[in-house]
Order: structure tokens, then C-alpha cells, then sequence
């Protein structure tokens, strides 16, 4: 999430969006140059007239892109309006001059910054691409990237010479990744790699940011081998990071749900572009890396293989990173989401959002890859575009022992009865045995229902995690077990607070868990 003050956290629950506003900074481009081509005698003003703004950004470009629409009456801002350039019965309708004669142009650098209720922040500084001039509507359309744009548009030119930016191998992979973009022009920022399997820093290997290619691809065909990721934040600086491990406890940053949050809501899932097996080459050296969860539960056993060479993949564990990157692409793309909610301001790319949504059955949290956010006369909206952690998240670990006395039970199959002991008023919780789900966002009744699982020889642990408190009060529920010999274990409460809750929805911001280990026997 990023960073905005209270009061513009507190306008953004405001669904009416009483006072959106934006702000769109465009810099003379003339100042402290060529002054005498430009009526501006400051370096920034603002750009009036704006009619729409749309800004788009995704993990998969560091780059943000953006399209202004602005009201173009006579001309006034277009970038060869010239009063010379006026019949002489023109003077009549106005100004013969115009003060953004030539600054609607491309490489102009802009700012935008929006908000609520005079409460604005800054999400975006880059550079115009192109400007298409509608004479019948006199509209301006605007287009164009963030500082980002330096990396996809211009070609690596080494120094004379040499053929590469960097040529030491000892260099870690974030300083030639800083290396290649300063190149550019840009500043990036970025902790250490090294490689998850051993602890090792990650180094170059071998040289880095060839002659001729683009410093964006350079730069991203090392993100994607080592499962890290480029974002540019509000003032042009690129941030280079490991792509979160997301867990199913994690906290989510938001919560919507479909009574006052959903605007539009998009669910799909498919196994296009799914690989369950993956070839990485370095040299004559290969290591083969499969994953159970995508060939056997998502493709069915169908034969899909891949194959990488990545000439700095010198050893198994790095080879391994490979295959962790593209496997984790691939779960990207299982389970997707499309929203459009109320503009948030704070939300940003691979945060946490919580959806609740009864008609597409997409009620689970997801992780943002891609935003669109839409300014125009009916406020401020936002698409977010995000995917599903199903598949390569890990279920939350209870605390070392047992919150519940431990219990002997016969092993095989069994169930546990989950009840409502309070209010009925829709709790919820979801339970694992050894990571396994057994009931997931279970909603609690008096009369209770049965769950089955089965039981292994020696030790089991349950995790039972509070969902959602319900509509009012805690979450008052009581468990009962049955083993595969009909033997029926004591009642036993769980009583999770009202603490942490949305109170418009009752699900908990952080989802209180117990951990009740039960030991297997034969009997």
C-alpha cells in the first residue's frame, strides 16, 4: 500500500466522491533553455482543460502508461497554434495567443497527481509519446510513459569499445541491473539477490546489457530468471525487489464486497499458457523441474514442457530459481479478476485485496497485477486486474504446540461438526489438516455440518481460522470430532474476539487461528 495521509484515506470510503480532483503538471520546455519560445515564466504549470485522464500500469512493464483528453476550443492548445496562423476576423472570439504554444509536445515531461477533497497525491512523472488533434470534437488526446519509457525506447550503447555495460562477473545481479538502467537515465534501488536455496549472493557470471538490445529487456530477462520484479514509483525511481511469497494468512490490504464496493467484476480461470514441466539449460548442464500442482491438478497429466538457457543458471539451485520464476508466472494467469471499484489512491501493485462476491464465486483474496485508474465527469474509478494465490501459497502455521488439549483418535476416515454457539449472523472459518483444506469459508449453523478428512498415523494438526465474525459480536463456535472408529471427541469452544473486523462485511483484517494437534492410532 502506498503511503496518503489520514484524511485522504478517509475520502476514499467516501462512494459518493463528492470532490475528486486531479492535477496535471506539464514543464516549460523551454525553461532556463530557450525562454524566448515561450510566454511561461515559470517551470511548471497546470495543464487546464483536462476532460479525461487514464492511467495504466502492470507487473509485467516497470512502465506506466497514460492518456490525457483535453478540451481544445479554437485550438488553443494545440502545439502549433500560432495567432499568425489566424484570419483577421478571429480577433473577435478571444486571445490571438496562446501560452502553451509548443508545450503540448512530445518528451514534454508531465506530472499527475490526484485525489479527494483537496487531498492529492502524486502517482505518476513521465513523458509525452504522441498528441492526436480532433478538429470536429476540438479535443486533444495525449499519450504517453512514465521515466520508464528511457529503458523500452533507446538501444544499449556501451561506452567505445566495449560491448557490454557490465563486464565484471563478481558484480551482484542488482548493481547490473542499477548498472543498465543508470545507463538509461534512471535510478533504481534494490537490496542484494541472492539465491533462496543456499544464501549465496547472486553474481553476474556473465557480462550483462549487450550492444543493440533494449535496456528494458537486459534488465527484465534477469528479473525473470531470478523471480524478482521492476515497479516505478511516483517520481520516476524504479524499485527492483523479490516478487512477494504470499501466504493464505496474509492480511489483506482491502477489503470490497459486492454491496458497496463493486462497480463491474470480471472472473475467469484457465490452464492456457500452463507448463507442468520445465527444462533450464546452462550450457551442456540441465536440470528438469516439475510442478505436481500444475500437471496433475490443473492440466490433468496433459504434456506441457518448457525450456529455458540461461547462461548465469550455473549451478542446480540457481537453475531451480528458473523454474521457480516461470512456474510462479504461470499461477499468475490460473485464476484472474478483473474489478473496478471507487478510485483508491493507496492501493498499488501486488498488494492484497480481499473480494467478497456472491455471484461469481470469486470470494477469496487476490494480489494486484495491473491497474487503471479512470478520471472523467462522473469521478474517479479503478480497474484492478489481479490473479489468485491458489497453488503456490502455503497454509498459516499455528503457534509450537497445541492451543487445544491434544486428543488420541483412530486414524482413518473421520469429520468434524462445526456449530454455531452464538448469534446466527453468517460466521465463518476455514480449517486445514496437514495443510490440506477441509472446510473452507465454512458458514456456521446451530444445527452444525459435518466435514470430513483423514487421518494419518501420528501426529495431525488442525488449523482453524476465524473467517468472518458475522454481522454482529464475535465468532462463538464450538468443534467436535468423530474418528474412523464412530468415537466422538468433548465439545470444544472457539471464541475468536470482534477485533480486526470490516464491520460493514464482520470478516476479520487478520484472521485469528488455533492449532489443535490430534494424535493418530490403530485400532
Amino acid at each position: 500500500m502506498k503511503k496518503v495521509n489520514d484524511e485522504l484515506r478517509a475520502a476514499t470510503q467516501n462512494a459518493l466522491q463528492s470532490k475528486p480532483e486531479q492535477y496535471v503538471m506539464v514543464r516549460n520546455r523551454f525553461f532556463g533553455k530557450d525562454q524566448a519560445n515561450s510566454t511561461f515564466e515559470i517551470e511548471w504549470a497546470r495543464l487546464p482543460n483536462v476532460l479525461v485522464i487514464d492511467i495504466d500500469e502492470t507487473v509485467e512493464s516497470a512502465a506506466k502508461s497514460f492518456t490525457l483528453t483535453l478540451e481544445n476550443k479554437d485550438g488553443f492548445f494545440s502545439p502549433d497554434y500560432a495567432k499568425t496562423k489566424r484570419p483577421p476576423g478571429f480577433q473577435w472570439r478571444g486571445s490571438g495567443e496562446s501560452s502553451w504554444f509548443k508545450q503540448i509536445y512530445p518528451n514534454t515531461e508531465i506530472q499527475i497527481h490526484w485525489g479527494y477533497d483537496g487531498h492529492v497525491v502524486k502517482v505518476l512523472t513521465g513523458y509525452i509519446d504522441d498528441i492526436r488533434i480532433n478538429a470536429e470534437s476540438q479535443t486533444i488526446s495525449v499519450n504517453g510513459r512514465s521515466k520508464y519509457k528511457k529503458a523500452i525506447s533507446n538501444d544499449i550503447v556501451p561506452d567505445p569499445g566495449k560491448e557490454y555495460i557490465t563486464n565484471d562477473p563478481n558484480l551482484n545481479m542488482t548493481d547490473v541491473v542499477k548498472a543498465i538502467l543508470a545507463d538509461a537515465g534512471l535510478t533504481c534501488k534494490g537490496e542484494l539477490v541472492k539465491v533462496p536455496f543456499t544464501g549465496e549472493l547472486y553474481r553476474a557470471v556473465v557480462k550483462h546489457g549487450k550492444r543493440g538490445e533494449t535496456y528494458d529487456s537486459a534488465a527484465r530477462e534477469i528479473a525473470d530468471s531470478i523471480a524478482w520484479t521492476l515497479m516505478e514509483d511516483q517520481h520516476g525511481d524504479i524499485h527492483f525487489f523479490q516478487i512477494p511469497e504470499y501466504t493464505r494468512d496474509e492480511p489483506a490490504d482491502v477489503i470490497v464486497d459486492d454491496f458497496k464496493d463493486i462497480i463491474n467484476l470480471e472472473y475467469e480461470f484457465g490452464d492456457v499458457g500452463l507448463a507442468g514441466r520445465i527444462y533450464v539449460k546452462c550450457g551442456e548442464a540441465v536440470n528438469a523441474f516439475t510442478s505436481a500442482y500444475i500437471e496433475q491438478d490443473l492440466l490433468a497429466y496433459q504434456r506441457r514442457v518448457l525450456e529455458f538457457d540461461i547462461p548465469w543458471a550455473n549451478s542446480p539451485s540457481r537453475r531451480r530459481l528458473v523454474a521457480k520464476s516461470q512456474f510462479t508466472q504461470m499461477l499468475q494467469r490460473w485464476r484472474r479478476i478483473s474489478l473496478t471499484i471507487p478510485a483508491n489512491p493507496a492501493i498499488e501493485l501486488w498488494d492484497n485485496v480481499s473480494v467478497r462476491e456472491k455471484i461469481s464465486t470469486s470470494t477469496q483474496t487476490y494480489h494486484v497485477r495491473g491497474i487503471r485508474i479512470t478520471f472523467n465527469t462522473q469521478g474517479f474509478t479503478q480497474n484492478l486486474e489481479m490473479f489468485s494465490n491458489l497453488g503456490f501459497n502455503k497454509p498459516p502455521k499455528g503457534p509450537t504446540g497445541s492451543d487445544i488439549p491434544t486428543i488420541d483418535a483412530a486414524v482413518g476416515r473421520g469429520y468434524l461438526t462445526l456449530r454455531d454457539t452464538g448469534l446466527e449472523d453468517g460466521d465463518r472459518i476455514t480449517v486445514w489438516l496437514n495443510g490440506n483444506v477441509v472446510a473452507s469459508y465454512a458458514e456456521l449453523t446451530p444445527t452444525g455440518k459435518p466435514y470430513f478428512f483423514n487421518l494419518k498415523k501420528g501426529e495431525n494438526v488442525f488449523v482453524i481460522e476465524g473467517v468472518s465474525a458475522g454481522k454482529q459480536n464475535g465468532l462463538n463456535a464450538s468443534v467436535v470430532l468423530s474418528d474412523a472408529a464412530g468415537v466422538q471427541s468433548s465439545t470444544v469452544p472457539l471464541i475468536f474476539p470482534r477485533t480486526n473486523v470490516d464491520d460493514a462485511t464482520g470478516y476479520y483484517k487478520v484472521r485469528p487461528h488455533v492449532t489443535w494437534v490430534v494424535r493418530g492410532i490403530e485400532t
